[in-house]
C-alpha cells in the first residue's frame, strides 16, 4: 500500500483543472482534498491541517489573493498560487500577501509536483531545525521551552525572538564584516549596523595618530568625500590599539557621518557610526601597506 507523501488542498472553481491536478497528485502519492471556492477552502482548513495549498487566484466570490492574505499567518501553510494571468504585477502581489510560489496557467502537472516537493522539503528542513542546542541547554522553538538538566522553563513568543535559527535571522548579515584588499591583505573589520553605503571612494587624508586626525576634524579641515586614514594605532603601534571613538564622534558632530570614510589600524567601539574600517592588518608599525598611503591618493572601500 502506498504511503502518502503529504496532504494537499487543491482550490479551483474550474472542475477540469481541479480534477486533473487531483489525479496527477494522487499518482505521485499525495493525499488530495479539493474545494471549488475560497469560502469552501476556509471551511476545510478549520478542521484539517494541510501540508500545502494549491490555490487559484481568479474565483467567484473571494479571490485567492484575499484568501491568502486572511489565512497565511494563522494557518502557516505553504501556498502555491495558480492563475491564468501572467502579469508581473500580479505575481508580485501574490508573493507580497504571503504566497510561497506562483505558477501561471497553462502549466505542466509535472512542474507543479516538483514545485510542491521543493516547498515541502524546505518546510521539513526548517521544522527539523527548530530545536537549538548548546552545551546543556536546549531551546525548543516549536513548544516555546528552554530545557536545562531535564527541567523545562516556559517562555513567551516575544522572549523567544531573542534566539533565532540561522535560517531566520533578524538581518541578512551580521553587525560586522571582514574585508580584504591591498591595504589589508590580512583583513580588516567594518561595522555594518547603521551603515547605508556599501562602497566609498575619495581622496586620502593621512594621519600618524588619532590626535592629529581629531584636530583636523575639529578645525574643519576634513571635507565631504575625504577618506581619513589613521595609522600607527594598532596593538604595537599605539601601543595597545585604543579605539577611535573621539574622532568618529567628531566626524558625526561636523555633519560628515555619511559623507566621509575612515580607515585605521586602530579599533572602533560599539558606538562608532558611519563608514569606518578598523583593525587593518598588518598594522603600519610592522610595515603593513597602510604605512605607504600618502595624502591625496585615492582610497576605495567596497563591502
Amino acid at each position: 500500500m502506498n504511503k502518502f507523501v503529504a496532504h494537499i488542498l487543491v482550490v479551483d472553481d474550474d472542475d477540469g483543472i481541479r480534477n486533473l491536478v487531483k489525479q496527477y497528485l494522487n499518482e505521485n502519492n499525495f493525499l488530495v482534498t479539493t474545494a471549488n471556492s475560497a469560502e469552501d477552502a476556509s471551511k476545510k482548513i478549520e478542521v484539517v491541517k494541510f501540508d500545502l495549498i494549491v490555490l487559484d487566484i481568479m474565483m467567484p466570490g473571494k479571490s485567492g489573493l484575499e484568501f491568502t492574505q486572511e489565512n497565511k499567518n494563522s494557518i502557516k501553510t505553504p501556498i502555491i498560487l495558480l492563475t491564468a494571468k501572467s502579469e508581473v504585477s500580479e505575481r508580485v502581489e501574490g508573493l507580497e500577501v504571503g504566497a510561497d510560489d506562483y505558477l501561471p496557467k497553462p502549466f505542466e502537472p509535472k512542474e507543479l509536483v516538483l514545485r510542491i516537493k521543493n516547498i515541502l522539503n524546505k518546510t521539513k528542513r526548517r521544522d527539523l531545525k527548530r530545536v537549538i542546542e548548546f552545551g546543556s541547554i536546549k531551546i525548543d522553538l516549536n513548544k516555546h521551552l528552554i530545557i536545562k538538566n531535564s527541567k523545562e522553563y516556559k517562555i513567551s513568543t516575544t522572549d523567544q525572538q531573542m534566539v533565532r535559527e540561522v535560517e531566520n535571522p533578524l538581518h541578512s548579515t551580521g553587525t560586522a564584516v571582514i574585508l580584504h584588499g591591498n591595504l589589508a591583505p590580512e583583513g580588516a573589520v567594518i561595522k555594518t549596523a547603521g551603515v547605508e553605503m556599501t562602497k566609498f571612494s575619495g581622496e586620502a587624508k593621512v594621519f600618524d595618530g588619532e590626535e592629529s586626525a581629531f584636530d583636523a576634524v575639529a578645525k574643519g579641515e576634513i571635507k565631504e568625500g575625504d577618506v581619513i586614514v589613521i595609522r600607527y594605532e594598532g596593538p604595537k603601534g599605539g601601543p595597545g590599539m585604543r579605539e577611535m571613538l573621539a574622532t568618529t564622534a567628531a566626524i558625526v558632530g561636523q555633519g560628515l557621518g555619511k559623507k566621509v570614510a575612515m580607515i585605521t589600524d586602530g579599533r572602533f567601539s560599539g558606538g562608532t557610526r558611519g563608514f569606518m574600517v578598523g583593525h587593518v592588518a598588518p598594522e603600519a608599525f610592522v610595515g603593513g601597506p597602510i604605512a605607504l598611503v600618502k595624502d591625496g591618493e585615492i582610497g576605495r572601500a567596497h563591502v
